[in-house]
């Protein structure tokens, strides 16, 4: 059943504190709601990405954590956003063959 009113549904009132997808995908466009919710992009390893690439088009800091959990991510935010190597993430990196050659290849010869 769909609800015309969703502010009604129980719960509602945190889910855009909690679920990342809801007001990622509400605020695609209004980067001033999108600043609001750092803290919560910050919780999530391709939300800080996706923030730091398409919206503040720089190194996001407080989602550094998150991207480094996560090898493509950390490999696509050293090569995409940071334009070089990225510390944190190469454990992460090393772990997986594919984007550990990749890193080596791209950001490591340089």
């Amino acid at each position: 059943m769909l609800y015309k009113v969703p502010e009604e549904l129980r719960g509602h009132d945190i889910a855009y504190d909690n679920i990342p997808s809801l007001p990622w995908g509400r605020y695609r466009w209004d980067t001033v709601e999108l600043k609001k919710r750092e803290h919560l992009w910050a919780k999530f390893a391709m939300y800080s990405y996706l923030y730091a690439k398409n919206i503040i088009y720089n190194r996001f800091l407080e989602g550094e954590p998150a991207i480094a959990t996560d090898a493509e991510l950390s490999y696509l935010y050293a090569n995409n956003v940071i334009n070089g190597r990225f510390l944190e993430g190469e454990p992460a990196i090393e772990k997986n063959k594919f984007y550990s050659e990749l890193y080596k290849q791209d950001l490591l010869e340089l």
